[in-house]
């Protein structure tokens, strides 16, 4: 909901003064979407070993240069199906590694709870890609994007609770699940109802 609503004022506050500056020009979007994964796929290690504010700053570096990537991309006319490809697979790497991480710090305890998870998660993007194939694209993306729940900025702040304070781990990876799947739900729902007339198969 956060990434909905208030995208407009991140974009104006924080994004479009870096796009006029020449030095950020010189590196590719693909090149951003690179850096993004790298430091998100590195917070697996860090959150393993415990050093939980490098591993919570390497993801807040990697959910930002995830949001600048595209924005240097159709600022500069690059946008592509390639990029988005990347940009996709991209997050989905920084997300399982994050639970990936969180998985090791506990393995004998966290194990069902991080299957839930990503269950969740699973089940929510192949909804989210589905749901986007057969929606007509009217935003300044190459791909839909739909309205969730919860979205990457709600998981991130989970992720970092789960981080900082691993006490709370059964009750965010509860949140976390219950609200993946509720808007994996709301996002199928939705479909069907907006497509009543077309639903036969």
């Amino acid at each position: 909901m956060i990434d909905t609503h208030c995208r407009n004022f991140y974009q104006k506050v924080f994004i479009n003064p870096l796009l006029q500056r020449e030095s950020l020009n010189k590196l590719s979007p693909n090149t951003l979407t690179e850096l993004g994964c790298l430091f998100g796929v590195l917070t697996c290690p860090l959150i393993s070993f415990g050093y939980s504010f490098i591993a919570a700053l390497f993801l807040l570096i990697s959910g930002f240069l995830d949001t600048l990537d595209g924005s240097v991309a159709r600022h500069r006319g690059l946008t592509s199906i390639q990029g988005t490809v990347m940009d996709i697979i991209s997050d989905r790497l920084v997300e399982f590694s994050v639970l990936l991480g969180l998985f090791f710090v506990e393995p004998n305890s966290r194990g069902f709870s991080c299957m839930l998870m990503l269950g969740s998660a699973y089940l929510c993007i192949t909804a989210f890609l589905i749901v986007g194939i057969f929606t007509t694209n009217n935003s300044g993306k190459t791909y839909t994007y739909n309205w969730g729940f919860i979205e990457r900025t709600e998981a991130f702040i989970i992720f970092l609770l789960m981080i900082f304070i691993p006490s709370q781990f059964f009750l965010l990876s509860s949140i976390f699940t219950i609200s993946v799947f509720l808007t994996a739900f709301i996002k199928i729902w939705s479909f069907f109802f907006m497509n009543k007339e077309n639903t036969t198969i």
